[in-house]
């Protein structure tokens, strides 16, 4: 469609239930620089007599936009094979050039839409509007850094242990060599994994990232997975445990006797230690979706202690 602002149009929908896409580009007719981006409202609603008659959708945005219609899988089975629907946009910011609107309405013809959304992991319309609006997903940019940095950071972690062996194949004192290897992997190499790992499980697992996207074409990623399964445990493990190698840094005094004064002091040293190293990963974890990572109240009041202490170090 090809309109000017505040022109009803309409249009004929076959999805069961229905479920279509609107992406609006507002387009200047005067030749010359590219005018600010208008802002405008959509209105739409189905024409009387339909099943679906009362319902209305209303969204607001800026220039280009795409929006994903599909709150009715609620009615259950009860649908229709065509809907007609009336719609309409409205300006609402004030533009010195005259606004045609470009209209594109798609309708869905996925044949799984029962099993998107299906374990409550997945929204149907975030995934859609992701893939359209940001041309195959954001996500999937963040991922293929996520590729490419990790092979990086393991030469890193190779070259570190290589420096490591080499050194103790020269024989001698090698204690100053590790403490430097330790330090400098701790800053080139563990602090960016923890981020990698956290960008890894946003961009995949989120309701509308990479993994629901795939979920819109193939039924075998409706599956409902489980963020922190074994290999994903496997790997956080290693990275955690990598982080906190710093300690090996720092030892106590060596005495015969220590008071309780004394080894509280030595307990919580460490423990900030600790959450200071972790400090990237435990933040992400309270930052994200409840719902993307379903953890325990108890493993959250833990991340959130220790988030607390990383932060106050």
């Amino acid at each position: 469609f090809f309109v000017p602002p505040d022109h009803p149009f309409d249009f004929t929908t076959r999805s069961s239930p229905p479920s279509f896409m609107v992406v609006v580009e507002p387009r200047a007719l005067e030749a010359g620089e590219e005018p600010p981006p208008a802002s405008y409202d959509l209105h739409i609603a189905p024409q009387q007599g339909g099943m679906w008659s009362g319902t209305k959708v209303f969204h607001h945005g800026v220039g280009f936009n795409a929006w994903a219609v599909s709150g009715f899988h609620s009615w259950g089975a009860a649908v229709q094979r065509e809907t007609q629907w009336t719609a309409k946009i409205s300006l609402t910011s004030r533009t010195s050039y005259d606004t045609k609107l470009r209209i594109y309405i798609e309708d869905s013809t996925i044949q799984h839409l029962d099993k998107i959304g299906s374990a409550g992991q997945c929204s149907f319309g975030t995934s859609w509007e992701q893939f359209n609006i940001r041309h195959q997903g954001r996500q999937h940019q963040v991922l293929t850094y996520t590729y490419y940095i990790g092979h990086f950071l393991l030469m890193v972690g190779l070259s570190c242990l290589g420096l490591v062996g080499w050194k103790f194949m020269q024989g001698g004192d090698g204690s100053d060599v590790f403490r430097r290897v330790v330090t400098i992997k701790f800053f080139t190499q563990d602090l960016m994994q923890q981020g990698l790992i956290l960008a890894y499980l946003y961009s995949w697992y989120n309701d509308g990232g990479l993994r629901c996207q795939l979920c819109l074409f193939d039924v075998q990623h409706c599956d409902d997975e489980y963020a922190f399964h074994f290999g994903n445990l496997v790997l956080i493990g290693c990275t955690l445990f990598s982080s906190v190698c710093n300690q090996l840094l720092i030892s106590a005094k060596n005495k015969k006797y220590y008071d309780e004064d004394e080894e509280v002091l030595v307990c919580f040293v460490r423990t900030a230690m600790l959450a200071a190293s972790i400090l990237p990963f435990t933040t992400g974890i309270l930052t994200m979706q409840s719902h993307l990572l379903r953890l325990g109240p108890w493993t959250i009041m833990a991340a959130g202690c220790l988030c607390a202490m990383g932060w106050l170090v």
